[in-house]
């Protein structure tokens, strides 16, 4: 877990310790620390909804950090994709995906890219 991450998870939960409306702490938060929303789980906490999620987080199954790399490559040329980065360390990939894209629809394609270069890959979504 990075800094940015760790911090964002105390906030979350104290935000659900105090119950209070603190979204606009959040927010000036976020500005002093250049994050401006870069996290789901401070897009969470700003919003209050999971629709403003346009990042995804999957766990992946692969082999080598050479066919991770073939991997988040072919997620990065499939339509619906705005940006992919494939930790092969964590098994994850963490999908942005383009204004508009429906994750549902378009994650099968991903899959089905990432299959082409490594066929023996998994996406769990």
């Amino acid at each position: 877990m990075n800094d940015c991450s760790y911090v964002l998870e105390k906030i979350w939960i104290a935000v659900h310790i105090i119950h209070g409306d603190v979204s606009e702490f959040i927010r000036q938060y976020l500005r002093e620390q250049q994050m401006a929303m870069s996290s789901d789980m401070a897009q969470c906490c700003v919003y209050g909804r999971t629709e403003a999620f346009m990042k995804k987080t999957y766990k992946i199954e692969v082999d080598c950090a050479n066919c991770a790399n073939k991997m988040e490559e072919a997620a990065k040329k499939t339509e619906g994709v705005k940006d992919a980065v494939v930790n092969f360390m964590a098994l994850k990939m963490k999908v942005e995906f383009e204004e508009g894209a429906e994750p549902s629809e378009v994650m099968p394609v991903v899959l089905k890219n990432c299959k082409r270069v490594e066929d023996d890959c998994e996406i769990f979504f």
